[in-house]
């Protein structure tokens, strides 16, 4: 709710809630009903009742905050659109958080002994192409001297995990398509 706008305001707004949408008000933060804050929002809806069961429908299953909700509301009376496409643009709003997997591993010592003689272009080609022939889509790899390490995202991390590819397997496969090349 905006500043300034009490308590007594929000109550006042709730018998033009449809009726199913009242009984999904609870006080606080619920994981599965409606705040104060949000069905006195929704009621800025009223008449329009199906908007209104629409929209609480939408927060819940969204999870949406307060904010969220109303930023909805906002979107549907100015610019006069449906409760979906508000929600839709409310959704590509959120922040998304994009998880990333770093693997360190060891080079074998026939490894290490063998590419210190190389540039750190050869070795960046070596590491990808060894990346490739073991079938891992790094989104980022570096070969150090005694170590590489791999950047991968959450879809790739997980692949792995599935085909049973865990770090100390994965480390052998890789020293194995690194050994390849230099020999």
């Amino acid at each position: 709710m905006p500043a300034g706008t009490s308590v007594v305001t929000w109550f006042l707004r709730l018998p033009d809630l449809p009726e199913e949408v009242q009984g999904l008000v609870r006080f606080g933060r619920p994981p599965a009903g409606l705040s104060l804050t949000q069905a006195a929002e929704i009621a800025r809806l009223h008449p329009d009742e199906q908007a209104m069961r629409d929209l609480a429908t939408q927060t819940i299953e969204n999870g949406f905050t307060g904010e969220e909700t109303r930023s909805v509301i906002q979107l549907m009376k100015r610019r006069g659109i449906s409760t979906e496409a508000a929600v839709a643009e409310v959704l590509q709003g959120r922040p998304t958080i994009e998880r990333r997997h770093v693997l360190i591993g060891t080079l074998s010592d026939e490894v290490r002994s063998r590419s210190t003689r190389l540039t750190n272009p050869e070795k960046e080609r070596l590491l990808t192409s060894a990346l490739r022939a073991i079938g891992v889509r790094a989104q980022d790899a570096k070969l150090s001297v005694r170590r590489y390490t791999l950047v991968l995202d959450d879809d790739e991390a997980s692949r792995l995990r599935d085909e049973g590819l865990d770090a100390d397997t994965l480390e052998a496969k890789l020293n194995e398509a690194l050994k390849a090349p230099l020999q």
